[in-house]
């Protein structure tokens, strides 16, 4: 299977169906060919209390983004939410090693040099630590 199948199949789960209108009620999704290339999948929401036999086919993601502009609209918020998980950069450097893997300073940072030194602990005040180094400073 290719990667951007798995890419493909992950953003429809969420993706509103354009007949109902409603988010996440795909099923049946599976290739659309043998080698693994494109999607296939049908929405079970309901208009007015009649079933949405809504059948979602694209050959690639391409393909899907060009033929649906509210796809394209949906995957392309979808590139560029950040995952909670990952830090968030400033632009300046580093003054102890150069690097550009500035963040800020958080509390687990913190905690078992201020638990050791309490209020003597030169972490407590400091608000920015680079990765690349572990250093903290001011």
């Amino acid at each position: 299977m290719d990667e951007s199948y798995e890419y493909l199949k992950e953003a429809i789960k969420s993706y509103q169906c354009p007949s109902c209108g409603q988010r996440g009620r795909w099923t049946n999704t599976c290739e659309l060919a043998v080698d693994g290339t494109g999607i296939y999948a049908e929405c079970t929401g309901r208009i007015n209390g009649q079933e949405c036999y809504y059948i979602l086919t694209a050959s690639s993601l391409e393909d899907l983004m060009q033929t649906d502009a509210n796809f394209r609209a949906f995957t392309n918020n979808l590139n560029q939410q950040k995952a909670p998980w990952e830090a968030s950069y400033y632009n300046h450097p580093c003054p102890y090693c150069g690097q550009y893997k500035v963040r800020d300073a958080k509390w687990g940072d913190k905690a078992i040099s201020t638990a050791f030194w309490g209020f003597l602990s030169h972490k407590l005040h400091s608000r920015y630590k680079c990765d690349a180094c572990g250093n903290m400073w001011d």
